[in-house]
């Protein structure tokens, strides 16, 4: 693969996998799906990460470009396996309610 392809593939998967609270809660079963659809990212990306890494050992990392991508790709790997459930946490994100509306009914 060319080193840009790897290097946009890791960008789109990272940003992903850290935006998971924001798609979690769909309606249905297609936050199932695209949790689905990123484990098998996940395992297909590793093997080309594999597959990338024996080619570049071969050809003595000699080319730099190359070398970035697949370790740049290496590294969102480890990070997506360190934190599944993304860098960003959601609770964090919830502030305290400022407004809180009630209504009484005055019918007998």
């Amino acid at each position: 693969m060319k080193p840009r392809t790897l290097c946009l593939s890791a960008a789109i998967f990272f940003l992903l996998v850290n935006t998971t609270c924001f798609w979690q809660k769909l309606p249905g079963h297609s936050d199932f799906v695209f949790t689905l659809a990123l484990v098998a990212a996940f395992f297909v990306l590793l093997i080309v990460f594999g597959v990338q890494l024996i080619h570049i050992a071969r050809a003595g990392f000699r080319d730099k470009a190359k070398t970035g991508a697949v370790f740049a790709l290496g590294a969102v790997l480890t990070l997506s396996a360190l934190f599944p459930r993304g860098l960003i946490k959601c609770p964090s994100l919830d502030g305290p309610d400022l407004m809180v509306a009630r209504l009484t009914g005055v019918a007998g």
